[in-house]
């Protein structure tokens, strides 16, 4: 049996050892024995203690990879690895996000065997057993995966509504699961996850407050797509910059996502109309303002700085797959980087719509200039690779300067962070074919290194994109079908795993 983590249930109830039903004000157990319930303690404390957890310096995980150390004392050190790759700490909690923030202190008031830390085992684990080909330690994990789906569903239907954050989380990590262990025959498994997650985060006893934040993990459902879009203060992706009116990128991509769905319905259509047409232009160009405007306001501690600059020629003769020409940016944490992405990949599938438009309207003359844009949106998406990829930035401009025939890896959390970035700039027709081949290339790159398995689905996908050819042929040459808005539900986990810090 799975323990379900810190018990929520009133002081009374703890103290008698009895189940208690969590009801407010007062639990039914103390209301039928006749006396005061004294209440529950604060979901803040309960969760983030007064602790402080031991700090782990992140090294290279090369040292996890020997096949000499069984799977079984990978096991025990497994909570350890999973803190030093995937959990990440802002540069500074008052202007920033990390990624799971906060975990270890989590993982620190849960029992060891609970879902929780089992998920978290999961993740880490199979991603150093795609990494290093171990197929023992991958069945095993599978196992422990299908058991865990058993316990955890149960523990999901005794919460009822109240759905504690130890539980939200592991909907989460078994989504990573999923996406680090998918191929092609199972191309979609982690979008059970992404919905659960979803559904959480939208109902009324969500334990993570962002009002915005639900509209994004919504822009799939058409009855959110029909309601106004309203900006608010808390969200998912925004920086801290002086005009409050702009810093909230979230609802510019649920616009975004509105406009996304219309368009593709109505150009699926034989024959749309040519008002229909313009009408939609019209939108999408309102819509790219909103995106100019977030793009031109932002802290300063915001911007990329350029760490170094790699010459063409040493590109051409580098060993590393993911080495470009041209700058290379670094960025205060990984949150900044992975917002400027969101915003980049977002605003150059809009602008791949409006060049589709343009084209349709036979409205040329502003073709050029928006091709242009296009292209430093990606240079800007390329420029920061490294910063995801490598494990020091500055080694790697080191290295690449002495042509060494391969760079350290840096921890997987990277790779999660541009896989979808990469994925819907490779698919954007306005890109050229040289940056969407590369683009799959850097995918490719973090499905074998980082041992992420959805990464080699979608750079199969990008590559069959580029190639070309009717439809017929394309979906002969790929033994899947790859769902956009399935893929990009993926990267809603990602945010999810930004909405978790400390108290």
């Amino acid at each position: 049996m799975v323990n379900h983590g810190v018990s929520r249930g009133c002081e009374a109830c703890k103290k008698r050892r009895k189940k208690c039903d969590e009801a407010r004000p007062a639990c039914k157990r103390c209301v039928k024995a006749h006396r005061t319930c004294p209440g529950y303690l604060d979901e803040g404390a309960l969760i983030f203690r007064h602790f402080e957890p031991p700090k782990i310096a992140y090294t290279s995980p090369v040292r996890w990879w020997s096949p000499d150390v069984p799977d079984t004392e990978l096991e025990e050190s497994a909570i350890d690895m999973f803190i030093a790759e995937f959990v990440v700490e802002p540069a500074d909690r008052q202007k920033s996000r990390g990624f799971l923030d906060g975990m270890q202190i989590l993982l620190n008031s849960v029992d060891p065997g609970s879902g929780l830390a089992l998920a978290a085992k999961l993740v880490v684990l199979a991603s150093i057993g795609n990494r290093t080909g171990r197929r023992s330690l991958l069945e095993r994990m599978e196992r422990q995966y299908v058991s865990l789906l058993r316990t955890y569903h149960k523990s999901l239907s005794m919460e009822e509504d109240n759905v504690s954050i130890e539980n939200l989380y592991t909907a989460v990590l078994l989504g990573l699961y999923e996406i680090i262990v998918t191929n092609n025959s199972t191309p979609s498994k982690h979008t059970a996850h992404v919905r659960g997650v979803c559904a959480i985060l939208a109902g009324g006893h969500s334990p993570v407050d962002s009002k915005t934040g639900v509209r994004m993990y919504q822009m799939g459902n058409r009855l959110f797509r029909q309601s106004p879009v309203v900006l608010e203060a808390k969200c998912v992706l925004c920086a801290p910059i002086a005009h409050d009116s702009l810093q909230n990128l979230d609802a510019t991509l649920v616009k975004f996502g509105n406009l996304f769905y219309q368009a593709n319905e109505l150009l699926a259509r034989e024959s749309p109309s040519f008002e229909e047409l313009l009408q939609l232009e019209e939108n999408a160009i309102a819509l790219e303002e909103d995106f100019v405007s977030w793009g031109d306001f932002y802290s300063a501690t915001w911007l990329p700085a350029q760490a170094g600059e790699v010459l063409e020629a040493t590109a051409r003769t580098s060993g590393c797959a993911y080495c470009h020409s041209g700058p290379v940016h670094s960025y205060s944490d990984y949150y900044v980087a992975a917002t400027w992405n969101t915003f980049r990949k977002s605003q150059l599938t809009h602008i791949d719509l409006l060049v589709r438009l343009a084209r349709r309207l036979s409205h040329e003359a502003v073709i050029l200039d928006l091709e242009k844009r296009a292209r430093k949106l990606v240079a800007d998406i390329v420029a920061s690779i490294p910063y995801h990829l490598a494990y020091d930035l500055g080694e790697y401009l080191r290295l690449i300067e002495t042509g060494a025939p391969s760079i350290p890896p840096n921890r997987p959390i990277g790779g999660l962070l541009l896989l979808h970035p990469l994925y819907a700039a490779a698919r954007c027709s306005v890109v050229p074919v040289a940056s969407r081949m590369y683009l799959s290339e850097c995918l490719s790159w973090i499905g074998q290194d980082m041992g992420i398995g959805q990464a080699t689905q979608l750079a199969e996908s990008a590559r069959l994109g580029v190639a070309g050819g009717d439809r017929a042929t394309r979906a002969l040459e790929l033994p899947f079908q790859l769902p956009f808005q399935e893929m990009s539900e993926g990267h809603i986990l990602i945010w999810a795993g930004m909405l978790l810090q400390p108290a």
